[in-house]
């Protein structure tokens, strides 16, 4: 069964105005559309039953004549002979000078009385046989609209709702997406908000705390901080700049990776070291063609996200070889049902720890760049193995 995420609660006050509007235009189009078929299935349907039913009653009238005659014929007394009747219709038998005077007037079989609901079928075959010059078929109900309006109103009243349903479910999935990335956005905001100001107030701090001479530490930690505030700003100027970057060829080139690599241990390291963590980096040499840039950008997502997502005295191991680069760690893991979404931008399996949202949105363009394949083995409460193959 469909499940929507979004309720009214959850929109601005300008998406249910959009949400609003888009209702009544689709409630107007969808009344002036139902409306129009109404009244051609209600004429269409009344002119084919008309057709038929005069057809039925002309029959009868004929069949009741033809079986006067031939009973007259066959010298069948009057007295013994008994006149057809109907069950659907009601029969009259008149003589030569009872003619209806609706008759008289128009001249024609069929004749229509609005105001008793009646309609007539004249047949005058019978030739005066038993003293019957005339056979009248009456109907007293075909005119009597309002049954037929009554199953009219049921039958297009009930596909009006329906519509109108549809139309309300697909209005809600249609502004669903919005909402979710306006929500993502949002936090996005807040998120990158805060992990700007942890950087900021570490260098403040440093600063703050012997002004004149600085300590080693001190040094150590403004040096991180300002290192952390250059790759967040790295990372929004590739996420929001992907469309120019990733068509960017510059600096692309056959290089030892693994020298690259080992730049950033001391760095991450240090994180390691700061959650008291064990990193185990198992790289050799492997030549890829690749620019620096992308390369550090792509191991620093993953090698930041395990020590981020992996607990106080856990493992994180980095593996390095001519066909694949790998992160694994017995942190958090991600639930089954989440690993599908993980690359899409904004999207954090969890928000208990810190971040964007954008660092696996990141990976993967860069994957995609260069031809590469990403595979993720996780499993919550135990660990996440993220594969990069060359």
């Amino acid at each position: 069964m469909l499940q929507l995420k979004v309720s009214v609660t959850d929109l601005t006050k300008y998406e249910k105005r959009t949400l609003v509007n888009y209702f009544w235009l689709y409630i107007g189009t969808v009344t002036v559309l139902l409306a129009f078929i109404v009244v051609l299935f209600y004429n269409t349907n009344y002119e084919n039953t008309r057709a038929t039913l005069l057809s039925n009653m002309k029959m009868k009238a004929e069949n009741a004549s033809n079986e006067i005659i031939v009973s007259d014929m066959k010298g069948i007394k009057k007295e013994d002979f008994i006149l057809p009747s109907s069950n659907k219709f009601t029969l009259e038998y008149l003589k030569l000078n009872q003619v209806p005077l609706w008759y008289k007037k128009t001249k024609e079989a069929i004749y229509e009385d609005k105001k008793t609901n009646t309609i007539y079928y004249l047949d005058k075959n019978a030739g005066g046989h038993y003293g019957i010059s005339y056979v009248v078929v009456k109907d007293s109900e075909f005119l009597d609209n309002s049954k037929r309006l009554g199953h009219c109103a049921v039958l297009f009243g009930s596909i009006y709702l329906a519509v109108l349903l549809v139309g309300y479910v697909l209005a809600r999935i249609f502004i669903e997406p919005i909402v979710i990335q306006r929500k993502q956005l949002n936090n996005f905001i807040r998120d990158t908000t805060h992990e700007l100001n942890t950087p900021v107030s570490a260098i403040v701090l440093s600063i703050d705390d012997d002004a004149e001479h600085i300590s080693a530490k001190s040094l150590l930690r403004i040096k991180y901080s300002a290192k952390r505030i250059t790759e967040i700003y790295s990372d929004l100027t590739y996420l929001f700049l992907e469309g120019t970057l990733m068509n960017t060829t510059d600096f692309i080139s056959r290089c030892n990776i693994k020298k690259m690599l080992d730049s950033q241990m001391v760095y991450f390291a240090q994180m390691a070291e700061k959650k008291e963590q064990n990193l185990i980096c198992n790289c050799i040499d492997s030549i890829q063609k690749i620019s620096k840039e992308d390369f550090l950008r792509l191991t620093n997502n993953l090698i930041t996200n395990a020590i981020k997502y992996t607990p106080k005295n856990g493992t994180i191991i980095i593996t390095l070889n001519s066909n694949k680069f790998c992160v694994e760690d017995n942190g958090v893991g991600i639930e089954k049902e989440k690993q599908q979404k993980i690359f899409e931008r904004f999207y954090r399996a969890s928000t208990e720890i810190g971040g964007f949202g954008i660092g696996l949105s990141i990976v993967k363009n860069i994957v995609q760049k260069y031809g590469f394949k990403i595979e993720i083995d996780s499993e919550l409460n135990v660990g996440t193995t993220v594969s990069v193959y060359f």
